[in-house]
């Protein structure tokens, strides 16, 4: 009896344990849905191809992807905790982290900007230098200022020489063609339909581009941002969302035709139009996030150099601290940084 009644309560404990294994294993498939915000974008577009082709629900991760029309709109729902984690540049990420409640993580480094970021003007304008008093559209609190200050700062000028007007990035070819505005910050698809709208752009000889970011290059990279919270009770599924990021990169570079065409017919662009915006990207690969998400490194030294820019310019009302905004959380084989 005693031996029969020692294996009873053995196989009541392993009874347990099962249920309590089965009970957990169904908490994680009933997690709620990790929400991804993201703008039109040829560097974005990878996030929409991984959820195509199945590839978050293969990594273990419970997706839906929200498509906005401009990064402010994206930053927007952020910040209301709409979602739960979105696209954004240094510009947003250091908005975000002065005028939202959210505590704000960069976790992944998805490419620099070498070119398709521009500062487009009316034909009759032919230099960065010749904006000096005139009207430029930016979208507030998006990269636009920071893309504006760098390419005035290189020709000698100040925000403060040019007359700023507010815009939302989808209103901008129409402003510039109707002569409402003299410039815009601007990037695709809206800087192609300029290209192709506005009398003169379509010259090859001049496409009315002023100044892009391949003149500023490390200044504008783009990531993946979430915040404090997501990190500390979802962290294993912002790695799966790095790996299927990285892995539509590594479909797209077997199977290009395919992916560019998908890519391309998603955002309302020829693929010959998408893949001249996306060759002025660098995609980076998720074997590199350690270095660029170490402080010091280049995701770091970006939204430094923003910080500074935001902050001279009045954007930032304070300094902010970057390194605390940086988590290698999704980076394999590394311990998480530590949660402050």
């Amino acid at each position: 009896m005693h031996v029969r009644g020692a294996r009873n309560r053995e196989r009541g404990r392993l009874f347990w344990l099962l249920a309590m294994l089965l009970l957990v294993a169904g908490c994680e498939r009933g997690q709620p849905p990790l929400y991804i915000g993201a703008n039109i974008w040829p560097g974005y577009e990878f996030l929409f191809l991984a959820d195509q082709l199945g590839f978050y629900a293969e990594e273990g991760a419970n997706v839906r992807m929200v498509e906005f029309l401009s990064l402010g709109d994206s930053r927007r729902a952020f910040e209301r905790g709409q979602v739960d984690l979105f696209a954004a540049t240094p510009v947003e990420v250091l908005v975000a982290s002065e005028q939202s409640a959210r505590e704000v993580r960069v976790f992944y480094a998805t490419s620099i900007s070498l070119g398709p970021d521009v500062i487009m003007a009316a034909p009759q304008i032919g230099s960065v230098a010749e904006l000096r008093g005139r009207r430029v559209a930016i979208e507030p609190g998006t990269l636009d200022i920071l893309l504006l200050y760098a390419a005035l700062a290189q020709s000698g000028l100040t925000l403060d020489d040019v007359v700023l007007v507010p815009m939302a990035q989808a209103h901008m070819p129409q402003a510039l063609q109707e002569g409402l505005v003299d410039a815009v910050a601007v990037y695709p698809p809206e800087s192609i339909e300029i290209e192709q709208s506005v009398a003169g752009c379509a010259e090859v000889t001049h496409r009315c581009v002023l100044f892009d970011s391949g003149q500023v290059p490390g200044l504008i990279i783009d990531m993946l941002v979430t915040d404090r919270a997501v990190v500390e009770q979802r962290g294993g599924d912002l790695a799966a969302v790095a790996r299927a990021f990285d892995r539509a990169v590594a479909w797209a570079l077997e199977y290009p035709q395919q992916a560019h065409a998908l890519m391309a017919q998603r955002q309302g662009l020829s693929a010959d139009d998408f893949v001249r915006k996306l060759a002025g990207l660098r995609i980076l690969r998720l074997d590199e996030q350690a270095r660029w998400l170490v402080a010091g490194n280049g995701v770091y030294r970006s939204l430094e150099q923003a910080a500074y820019a935001l902050g001279s310019t009045g954007v930032l009302l304070k300094p902010v601290e970057t390194e605390p905004l940086l988590t290698t959380v999704a980076v394999p084989g590394a311990l998480p940084s530590p949660v402050r």
